[in-house]
């Protein structure tokens, strides 16, 4: 059974290639949309278009290498400090004191005599 399931993927991935393969040869015909007469009135009516040559070379405001290396490693020194709180409601091990524990059986039992008799 495993041979088949091994022998059908295989033949799935061949097949994807092959399909892969054969769209890669398609050749596409060039077609410039601005020069078709639906495109052209808007191509040439667009106003405030902004030019390539004003773009900024590189992104405004990114961090740099070691700042974000800086920010990384305060995070990671903040998560070894952390220590999570104490409960002050529990014995040191983590028992519940038994007054706890009868309050909760009362409850429990209270609960279930709204319990329909089967």
């Amino acid at each position: 059974m495993k041979k088949l399931i091994h022998n059908g993927m295989r033949l799935t991935f061949i097949g994807f290639a092959v399909i892969l393969g054969a769209c890669g040869t398609v050749k596409l015909p060039d077609i410039d949309f601005i020069k078709l007469p639906q495109f052209r009135e808007d191509a040439q009516n667009i106003k405030d278009f902004p030019k390539v040559s004003d773009a900024p070379e590189n992104p405004m405001g990114i961090r740099s290498d070691a700042e974000w290396d800086a920010a990384a490693q305060d995070l990671i020194s903040k998560g070894e400090a952390f220590q999570s709180p104490v409960s002050t409601t529990h014995t040191q091990n983590n028992e519940l004191p038994k007054s706890e524990i009868e309050k909760l059986r009362e409850r429990v039992q209270a609960y279930k005599k709204d319990d329909p008799v089967e």
